[in-house]
């Protein structure tokens, strides 16, 4: 085409807002213990520094199963952040917790610790073991001219109002994680609860 006179659609921003108080859901009838807690995410200009922040909550040697191991052995963390995936991440973060044990209270646990963890000053190099596993995923999938292409567009897409960069991610401190993970974790959740 050599021009267009189609007008370009406007982008409307829609925010996810913060819950006035918990909501609790029970799903009657699943023998494994746990369920599902979500947060609303705040306005996000670093989306490494959220994935690190995902990362480290379900991590072997993260926060929560630090706190939470020896009395539940078996349990089972999923953590999704954007979720779903938006424009920008205007969205929630999902923390999937299980304990296969059946023990009950679980979810009151995890949102207590969670609570626990953003006041608690982060250290610098305290996600240094999730940055490697990114820097290893990233790797693995831009391998190619044309993997990096498929990368770009996504990020592109996902995150239309961060600069897009083909270098590799760089490393963010605690005091670039810490911010997001304080602000999610003061807000009230809603939370499905296996029964």
């Amino acid at each position: 085409f050599a021009g267009t006179n189609l007008v370009a659609p406007t982008r409307r921003e829609v925010s996810p807002s913060t819950l006035r108080g918990q909501r609790r859901s029970i799903v009657p009838g699943i023998t494994s213990g746990g369920g599902a807690i979500a947060w609303t995410l705040p306005p996000i200009t670093d989306p490494t520094a959220l994935e690190l922040a995902r990362r480290w909550l379900m991590d072997e040697r993260g926060p929560l199963r630090r706190a939470l191991g020896k009395a539940r052995p078996n349990l089972v963390i999923d953590c999704r952040a954007p979720w779903p995936m938006t424009a920008n991440g205007q969205s929630l973060l999902l923390l999937d917790v299980q304990d296969p044990n059946g023990k009950p209270g679980l979810v009151d646990e995890v949102i207590a610790i969670c609570k626990t963890i953003a006041d608690k000053p982060f250290s610098q190099g305290q996600f240094y073991r999730n940055y490697l596993q990114l820097m290893h995923d990233w790797n693995q999938t831009s391998d190619s001219p044309r993997a990096v292409a498929v990368m770009l567009a996504e990020r592109a897409l996902a995150w239309p109002s961060v600069k897009l960069d083909r270098l590799a991610l760089r490393q963010r401190k605690g005091d670039a994680v810490q911010p997001i993970l304080k602000t999610v974790f003061a807000s009230h959740p809603a939370i499905a609860e296996a029964k």
